[in-house]
Parts: C-alpha cells; structure tokens; sequence
C-alpha cells in the first residue's frame, strides 16, 4: 500500500493526486507521500487543532493541548511521511482526550460504571525533540492511566474503550482510511512506528494518567523493518545497508556453528 501510494502521489498527471494531498494534510512540498523537510512541531500543531475540534465536537469540551517545543537551537527539520505521522499523533491524542474528558465527567465509559472524577479538565502537554538521531515525542495526559493488568490489551487489534456513539462521529473516524473502525488506532500507530525503525511505547500511572512516548528516526539511516522472510530474499538484500546486511550474515553463520 506504501508503494502504491508513493507511487501515485509522485505522478503530477494523477487526476486524483491534488484530492489526495489534500486528504492527507499534506503540503504540496514533498516527494509523493514522502516529505523531505518534515517539521515536527507544525506537524504536532496541525494534528492537536484537528482533534481539539473533533472532541469538542463529539463531547462539548475538549482539554488544553499544550504543544513543547523542546529541540535544540540547532535542530533541523526531517525526512518522514506525514500521514503516518499524522496518523499516530491523532490517535494518541485522541485517546488522551477521550480519558481527560471521561475522568472529568466522572465515568471510565465501560458498562455504566461510575468513578470519581477530580474536577478538574487537566491539560495534555506535549513534548517534541527533534533530535541528530531520532525525533521524539512525549504525550502525557491526566485522564486516570491504565492498570497493568489490561495494558496488553492495548495492542490488539479491535480493543477499545470508544462508546457506541463515538463511531458515528469525526472522532470515531480513522486518520487514514476515512472509514469508522474501533480498536486498531493504537496497534497500527505502533506498526507504522516501527515500519521504519521507530518505537512507540506507553507508560501508565493507574489513578493517574499515562506517558506515550514516540520514537521517529531520521529516513535515511533506517531502512524497512521487515519480516525475516522478505529480509533474507534478494530483494531485502539488495535494500538493506551493508553493515546491517554483514551483521546478520555474521548471526546466520554463529547460529549455524552451535546447531
């Protein structure tokens, strides 16, 4: 799909190509769907009015998102693709301002339980570093954390905490297909993360709230994170960087010694 996409966005004569750019929020600098001077903090500002409207849609309220920019003097931009950057901020942010909300108003949102709410419509601050390395970003809400012991729960697919209603609105849409699916934001935000060598990981405080922290390396010193399958065909050869390629030479030939 990637590829397709790329492929697509690159032909300037592609009668859709303008309606595509224009659903993806993205700028018309940029190679196909590939953006050579990727700014974070605008990337993170342009996703946070988004969602800001559709909560406030959806719930009446939406809590302060608070945008850090906390690179260094000398940070230049990076080379990403927007829409899965996009994609991943919105459904962070997303989640954060879903438990905000539902904390303040007093119920957790599963089977009509109540809870305590402190009161208070906390903000969401977020954290941007752009990095030599990796651009990093920290979202850390107060909507109440999640318990350890449902914290795998997260990453499967077609879990969710969204109510019936949500599904029918601009919130309960996906980023990038337009379509009303629940329970893949967080999973596939963690695949498109690791897809080019990033990461994506939460930290939960139960009764407090909880830290996502997203990695992004600089395209260009990381390649596709591939299946071993397609890593050890030809084609995966030929794409992966020689060291990489040396190194796993290296680990084939030790595994071999010891069988």
């Amino acid at each position: 799909r990637f590829l397709i996409e790329h492929h697509v966005l690159s032909s300037s004569q592609h009668s859709s190509t303008s309606e595509l750019r224009q659903n993806k929020f993205c700028p018309n600098n940029f190679l196909g769907c590939i953006k050579t001077e990727c700014d974070p903090v605008d990337e993170v500002r342009r996703v946070a009015q988004e969602v800001s409207r559709q909560t406030n849609h959806h719930y009446g309220m939406c809590p302060e998102i608070e945008i850090m920019d906390c690179s260094p003097s000398d940070a230049s931009s990076f080379t990403y693709v927007p829409h899965h950057f996009q994609y991943m901020i919105a459904e962070l942010l997303k989640n954060s301002c879903r438990a905000t909300v539902k904390r303040y108003l007093g119920h957790n949102g599963g089977g009509g339980s109540v809870a305590a709410g402190d009161g208070e419509l906390h903000p969401i601050r977020v954290a941007v570093v752009n990095g030599a390395e990796d651009v990093s970003i920290k979202i850390a809400d107060r909507g109440g954390g999640v318990p350890r012991s449902t914290m795998k729960q997260i990453w499967k697919f077609a879990h969710s905490t969204a109510d019936t209603e949500e599904k029918w609105t601009d919130f309960g849409t996906d980023e990038i297909t337009g379509s009303r699916i629940r329970g893949f934001g967080l999973p596939l935000a963690r695949i498109y993360a690791r897809y080019f060598g990033g990461e994506l990981t939460l930290k939960s405080m139960e009764g407090y709230g909880l830290d996502a922290y997203l990695y992004l390396p600089r395209l260009g010193d990381a390649c596709e994170n591939l299946p071993s399958a397609v890593s050890s065909s030809p084609g995966g050869r030929d794409s992966m960087p020689r060291n990489r390629r040396n190194f796993s030479r290296m680990n084939k030939q030790q595994q071999t010694k010891m069988l």
